[in-house]
């Protein structure tokens, strides 16, 4: 049985990389009716193609969790990246608020399959990076990229790129197929949640673009910090953490945070649109923690300074 899932995810590209980023420049510069169904497809294939290293690389993440975590309590997940999220992020004129063009190539891309782990702490993140980067695999990193300290939108996490089958012979399918691991703790996870669904229930796009909606925009953006400084993922002064607490106790009384997430939360439970249920994260029910935080967490005074 376990043979058969397996040989059901090993789908081949049909077409070559080269015919794949055309495809993709076509989608993102105009095309006729027929050539953008024609770059779908081509783009649908593309996707597909990650199914099989993606099975394989969350089954070696869940093995390096277990190890982590004997109780086996983090949570690990996988997601194929949705074909209309691909094409949004392909039609984008610019990726960095504006700054450069759209240019990536699709080929390149790094995240049309991602794995997830959720684990309890700092701590926790820290053990599971470094057991990741020191595990022998055929799967090999090629670059970490480093969110403890949060973004400018607030998000906060570590990032891992793999290159799947990176030694194989040029023939093998999967050679080098890209796939990215994301490792948060539970706050972190329950910030980025918390987005997603402001995001998609308010019809906005703090998550994918950086224009429009700046009392949003700074409330996370505070939140995440605050977020890290009381999981001593880097420090504020407290003079900041006051102020940063002031101002996010005013944006959540005048967006009303709490009331609309807890509201979502009610309405996501009971709701029958197929549509939105797909949007939404898999994990959406429960609390969403953004304004509620451990008072009595005092930073470790040789954690980094948050900037």
């Amino acid at each position: 049985m376990g043979n058969e899932v397996y040989q059901s995810q090993k789908c081949k590209l049909k077409y070559s990389k080269s015919q794949i980023d055309r495809a993709a420049q076509l989608i993102r510069h105009g095309c006729s009716d027929e050539e953008r169904q024609q770059s779908i497809e081509m783009i649908q294939n593309f996707r597909e193609l990650h199914l099989y290293p993606l099975m394989l690389m969350k089954n070696h993440l869940a093995r390096a969790a277990a190890k982590v975590d004997k109780d086996k309590k983090i949570l690990v997940a996988r997601r194929l990246k949705r074909l209309s999220t691909i094409i949004d992020k392909l039609e984008r004129p610019s990726l960095d608020g504006g700054r450069t063009s759209n240019a990536i190539k699709l080929t390149r891309m790094q995240d049309v399959g991602g794995c997830r782990a959720i684990v309890r702490n700092l701590d926790q993140l820290i053990q599971l990076k470094e057991r990741l980067l020191k595990s022998k695999s055929v799967h090999r990193i090629v670059k970490e990229y480093d969110y403890l300290t949060p973004k400018d939108s607030g998000y906060s996490g570590i990032h891992l790129a793999y290159s799947c089958f990176d030694q194989k012979e040029d023939q093998y399918p999967w050679r080098k197929t890209k796939i990215e691991i994301q490792l948060r703790t539970q706050l972190q996870h329950a910030w980025a949640t918390s987005l997603e669904i402001i995001d998609t229930l308010e019809g906005i796009k703090l998550k994918t673009s950086s224009e429009g909606h700046p009392e949003w925009r700074r409330f996370f953006y505070l939140a995440g910090c605050l977020v890290a400084h009381d999981e001593k993922a880097c420090t504020l002064d407290e003079l900041v953490v006051s102020q940063y607490e002031g101002e996010l106790k005013e944006l959540e009384r005048t967006l009303s945070v709490r009331r609309k997430l807890s509201t979502y939360t009610i309405a996501l439970n009971l709701t029958s649109d197929a549509n939105l249920i797909k949007k939404l994260p898999k994990n959406h029910k429960g609390h969403y923690l953004v304004t509620m935080r451990n008072a009595e967490n005092k930073p470790n005074t040789k954690t980094k300074k948050c900037s």
